[in-house]
C-alpha cells in the first residue's frame, strides 16, 4: 500500500494555533478520559453548555472497513461517556487523495460523526474550514440519539455481568502467542468436524447495518471466522472471530472488533436502529493477551464485554466447551 501519512505533530500543533486564536471559552488539547480505547485530540468548549470532541487521523496507509471501524468506535465511546448531546468531530489528513474505493468509508464516517472533514492534500485548508465553519456552527445529529441511548443501555447490561476472576489469564501479560490465526482456524476446522451436533459454516456473513449508515447496497456483510448452529435448538446462532493479540500493538484491532460487535446487535427499519435482541451471539477466541495499562489491567476485557463478545482462549477444547454450553 502507499505511503499517505502527513505528519501528524504539524497537523496538531497548526490545529491548536487556530482554535486558540478563535478564543473559546475552553480549549483542552489531549485530555484524557479512563474509559476510553482512543483520546480525542481536542476538546472545545466554544460556550458554556456546549462540548466538542475533535479526533485528528493521520493514517499511513489506504482506508480498509478494518481502520474505519476503528475510527468509528471512537465516535460510539465518547457518545457513550460523555452523552448524544456533545459535538463530535473528526478530521482525516493525509497527503494522498481519497481513491474512488475509500469513498464509502469516508461516507460511512460523515453519516456516523457529527461532522467529517478530509483534507486530501495535508494543505490544511479543509482543518481551517472544519474548525470555522462546520464544527463551531454544527448541532449533534438527532436522528442517532436512539442508537446512542439504545446502546448505552445495551452496555450497561453487558457490563454487569463480568467478572475480574473470569478474565484472569487473558491480562496476564506473559502469555504470548507465536502461531498465525490460519493455523489455529486450520485447528479448529479439525475439531469441528467431530461435532455431530452443531452445523458450522466457515466464514460465516452476517448482514451489517452499513448499508443504511453509508448508502451501501444491501449485500453490505460482516465476515466471521465461524458461525456455529446448534441442530437441535432454535437458540441464537454462535458467530467466532479469532484474534491474536497482545498488549502492545492491538489498539486499531480490539477498536475494529468493539465496533463489530456493536454494530452485529442492530438493523434499520425504516431509517430507525432496532436491537435485534439476543439472536447472534459474538465469542471472540484469543491468542495472547489483552492486557490493559498496568494501573488498569483489565480495561480492554470490560471493553470488550460491554459490547457482548464472550472471550474465550484459542484451542479446539475451548471451542468445543462453546458448542456444547450452546447445546
Amino acid at each position: 500500500m502507499r505511503e499517505r501519512s502527513t505528519p501528524r505533530r504539524q497537523v496538531i500543533v497548526g490545529l491548536e494555533r487556530y482554535i486558540v486564536r478563535m478564543r473559546h471559552y475552553l480549549v483542552q488539547r489531549n485530555p484524557f478520559f479512563p474509559d476510553l480505547l482512543n483520546q480525542p485530540d481536542f476538546l472545545v468548549v466554544p460556550e458554556m453548555g456546549r462540548l466538542i470532541a475533535l479526533y485528528v487521523y493521520t493514517p499511513h496507509q489506504r482506508l480498509t472497513w478494518h481502520s474505519t471501524l476503528a475510527i468509528a468506535e471512537d465516535l460510539f465511546e465518547m457518545k457513550l461517556v460523555t452523552g448524544e448531546s456533545t459535538l463530535v468531530a473528526g478530521l482525516l489528513v493525509s497527503e494522498a487523495p481519497i481513491s474512488r474505493n475509500e469513498t464509502v468509508y469516508v461516507d460511512l464516517l460523515s453519516n456516523l460523526f457529527d461532522v467529517f472533514a478530509v483534507d486530501a492534500h495535508g494543505e490544511g485548508g479543509k482543518a481551517r474550514s472544519l474548525v470555522t465553519e462546520q464544527m463551531v456552527e454544527a448541532k449533534p445529529k438527532a436522528e442517532l440519539f436512539e442508537l446512542w441511548r439504545l446502546e448505552r443501555d445495551r452496555v450497561i447490561r453487558n457490563a454487569s455481568r463480568f467478572d475480574e476472576q473470569r478474565y484472569v489469564e487473558f491480562v496476564d501479560e506473559r502469555i504470548h502467542s507465536n502461531v498465525a490465526k490460519a493455523a489455529l482456524i486450520r485447528e479448529m476446522e479439525e475439531a469441528l468436524r467431530t461435532e455431530p451436533g452443531v452445523e458450522a459454516i466457515e466464514k460465516f456473513e452476517v448482514r451489517s447495518p452499513k448499508e443504511a449508515l453509508a448508502g451501501l447496497p444491501e449485500g453490505s456483510l460482516f465476515k466471521f471466522d465461524f458461525g456455529l448452529k446448534a441442530l437441535r435448538s432454535e437458540g441464537p446462532i454462535t458467530v467466532v472471530d479469532v484474534a491474536v493479540l497482545d498488549r502492545y500493538g492491538s489498539r486499531e484491532k480490539l477498536r475494529h472488533l468493539m465496533t463489530k460487535a456493536r454494530f452485529i446487535s442492530y438493523e434499520f427499519i425504516d431509517a430507525r436502529p432496532v436491537y435485534r435482541g439476543e439472536t447472534i451471539s459474538p465469542v471472540l477466541m484469543i491468542a495472547g493477551n489483552v492486557a490493559g495499562p498496568s494501573h488498569d489491567p483489565y480495561r480492554y476485557v470490560k471493553a470488550l464485554v460491554s459490547v457482548g463478545w464472550q472471550l474465550e482462549h484459542a484451542y479446539p477444547g475451548a471451542l468445543k466447551r462453546v458448542i456444547h454450553a450452546d447445546i
